[in-house]
């Protein structure tokens, strides 16, 4: 059977043994990670999960972690049961979920996913066991070894080439670099020397370490080194670096390291092993490679792939029409006969548990009148000066000095907004902000996606958000109370990534 994220059903259940096995060994000690997802998950070329810090993801976060209670192992099963759900299906889904999966899998992970912490499974252990016997059951009793995912390097001095993407393959090429810190090279032979022949993928790693204070033999240390070393995957031949720019402090010390440490703030191991290769670079050096990688430090540049992880969050394309009101959300009959010429219902999208959005495409134009002159989905004043529009229906009004008929969202919890009606946000600026952080109720700039200088806009989901509603803000003259939606012409087409 194949997964259907581009990895094998034996692929995933090799890295979910792996990352129960190594939950269970944290378990153990009284620890608990509580912040396994994506990003904090790392799978070296032997096959063993290495779990490093990072933020919540809230898409893969247990329903007490999100309510603000301490996360348990009890939690981070369901997170971990979260995680391997979107590697057999090939996305995730908002809540997690299994219904759709095959009912085995659904037998494994379903009753960890349960919103009561009380009834889950609560041991790590108890999961690899049930793990197991399924994977024996469907794959045979060498199931693990035909999962391709042991031993990919093969010789010393390997650096990870493991690739978990959504429907990823090996590549290399460019360059990994950690600015003012690389994840941590530690390890009992140091970072010198050794180079190693790449095996399984065909690839060879030039090694050694150039370095100020680089030592070979027993504490790899400095502050001024370089991992060096081109690499080539896949028997490609293409080209990459694997560099520590700007000074590897190498934290491992001596025996078999401490994890993955970064001198300048880079990912850290919670406490386990860094899986020293022979007499070369260290498993450790487990680089995250996507589409952006800010573990404390670690910089990428290129396509190179050390270990890609899963991309997580998903993508919808919607259609907002120029009459969709952002004040009719949840509005009854009642409150839309308030308004003059009120428009349509805006569109509404479920980001229960996602922790930022993004609108990486946003095409249309859109009139505020039969006659106006179209306008791009930033908004103009080519036939209105300026918007000041007065709070509505619990949402807070909105006001921009020089432009009007913007594309606006507004996120909304369980309740109907309740932004007092004198409410006000000024978006004069937003278009050049590159983060905004709106609270419940209030309208902030979606336009196309874009800063005025072409950078792509992050929106932060607010705590308790689980709808987003997309719209525009209009009213008479674009002053007072919303309205005047009626003659408006055009949509505007929207690629929402919630992640």
């Amino acid at each position: 059977m194949t997964a259907s994220g581009g990895l094998s059903e034996q692929q995933v259940l090799a890295v979910g043994r792996a990352l129960l096995t190594e939950l269970a060994r944290l378990h153990e000690t009284g620890g608990v990670s509580g912040v396994i997802g994506p990003a904090t998950v790392l799978v070296d070329d032997a096959g063993a999960v290495l779990l490093v810090d990072g933020p919540l993801d809230q898409a893969y976060a247990s329903p007490e972690v999100l309510t603000g209670q301490p996360p348990t192992a009890r939690s981070d099963l369901y997170s971990a049961a979260a995680l391997l759900a979107h590697l057999f299906r090939g996305e995730a889904t908002l809540p997690p979920r299994v219904d759709d999966l095959d009912p085995g899998l659904g037998w494994l992970l379903g009753p960890v996913l349960t919103a009561d912490p009380a009834v889950r499974p609560g041991s790590a252990a108890g999961m690899v066991t049930a793990l197991d016997q399924l994977a024996e059951q469907r794959h045979g009793p060498d199931w693990r070894r035909a999962a391709g995912l042991i031993g990919v390097a093969g010789a010393a001095g390997a650096v990870p080439v493991v690739v978990l993407a959504t429907g990823g393959t090996a590549t290399a090429a460019g360059v990994v670099a950690g600015a003012g810190g690389a994840a941590g090279l530690a390890g009992a032979a140091g970072v010198a020397g050794a180079a190693g022949t790449a095996g399984g993928f065909g690839g060879v790693v030039a090694g050694g370490a150039a370095a100020s204070g680089a030592a070979a033999g027993g504490a790899g240390a400095g502050a001024g080194g370089a991992a060096g070393g081109a690499v080539s995957l896949a028997g490609t031949g293409a080209g990459g670096q694997v560099a520590a720019a700007g000074g590897t402090s190498v934290t491992g010390v001596t025996g078999a390291g401490q994890g993955v440490v970064g001198g300048g703030g880079g990912a850290q191991a919670a406490g386990h092993s860094s899986h020293v290769v022979g007499g070369g670079i260290s498993k450790g050096l487990a680089v995250k490679v996507g589409a952006a990688v800010a573990a404390g430090g670690v910089g990428v540049a290129g396509a190179a792939a050390a270990v890609v992880l899963l991309t997580g969050g998903e993508t919808k394309q919607v259609e907002v029409p120029a009459t969709a009101n952002i004040y009719l959300i949840g509005a009854g009959d009642d409150i839309e006969a308030q308004l003059s010429d009120p428009g349509t219902k805006p569109v509404s999208l479920d980001v229960d548990g996602a922790g930022t959005v993004a609108f990486p495409s946003v095409d249309g134009d859109v009139g505020a009148c039969s006659g106006c002159e179209p306008e791009s989905p930033d908004g103009g004043n080519l036939s209105f000066g300026s918007t000041a529009i007065t709070g509505f229906n619990g949402i807070a009004g909105v006001t921009f000095a020089d432009r009007t008929l913007f594309v606006v969202g507004v996120f909304v919890g369980d309740d109907q907004p309740s932004q007092p009606a004198d409410a006000v946000v000024d978006l004069s600026g937003a278009d050049d902000e590159v983060t905004q952080e709106p609270d419940l109720g209030e309208p902030f700039f979606v336009g196309d996606g874009e800063t005025g200088d072409g950078e792509a806009q992050e929106i932060v989901v607010p705590d308790g958000a689980k709808t987003l509603y997309l719209g525009f803000a209009d009213a008479f003259g674009f002053v007072g109370t919303p309205g005047a939606y009626g003659d408006n012409e055009g949509s505007v087409d929207i690629e929402v990534t919630i992640d």
